[in-house]
């Protein structure tokens, strides 16, 4: 249903209705700007590649196939857009300031942040075609043949690139000394 429902959107913007593009945008702006924070994790930056991201796929349109579901070529665009900015201006990783829960102890609130920062820097340790993968499966909760079929890769290749970024997380969070089980 709901790839029916994107083709049709798709379908009445080709034949003009711009208001049918402006449903697309609404419908998966949130999802796509959280793709690209995960991976260039910079705020302003996330929101000018999130709009340049519909630009693109508004001039792209045509090229889109429908065999495929639109979010899969969406997330596609998304994806690359921010990894070509990773690679070009290297971006830097900061970790929001506002992991905080009143419902918890100073000391609790600490330790989760202290994790968070851990998980944070061996996440932007990742090579971003990692990070990518571990973004869409853990932070998004994508299955793997989501994931398959938005980077193009067969599910194996996919488990077995998620584990290898996996174990690169653990090995890089053990040089630093950090123990998740101590610290949870």
């Amino acid at each position: 249903m709901k790839e029916h429902e994107d083709n049709n959107l798709v379908t009445r913007t080709l034949h003009g209705e711009h208001r049918a593009f402006e449903m697309l945008v609404r419908k998966y702006q949130k999802t796509v700007f959280n793709v690209v924070y995960q991976i260039v994790r910079n705020f302003s930056d996330t929101e000018d590649i999130t709009q340049g991201v519909f630009v693109k796929a508004y001039e792209k349109l045509r090229k889109f196939d429908h065999r495929y579901k639109f979010y899969s070529w969406l997330y596609r665009i998304a994806i690359n857009e921010a990894l070509n900015f990773v690679q070009q201006k290297k971006a830097s990783y900061e970790i929001p300031a506002d992991y905080e829960s009143l419902d918890k102890t100073p000391d609790h609130v600490f330790n989760e942040l202290e994790i968070i920062e851990h998980v944070d820097r061996a996440l932007a340790a990742l090579d971003p075609g990692y990070r990518v993968l571990i973004v869409m499966r853990h932070f998004l909760d994508f299955s793997y043949k989501e994931i398959s079929e938005v980077v193009r890769l067969p599910e194996k290749k996919v488990k077995s690139r998620l584990y290898m970024a996996r174990q690169i997380m653990a090995r890089h969070m053990i040089e630093k000394g950090i123990d998740i089980d101590e610290q949870a």
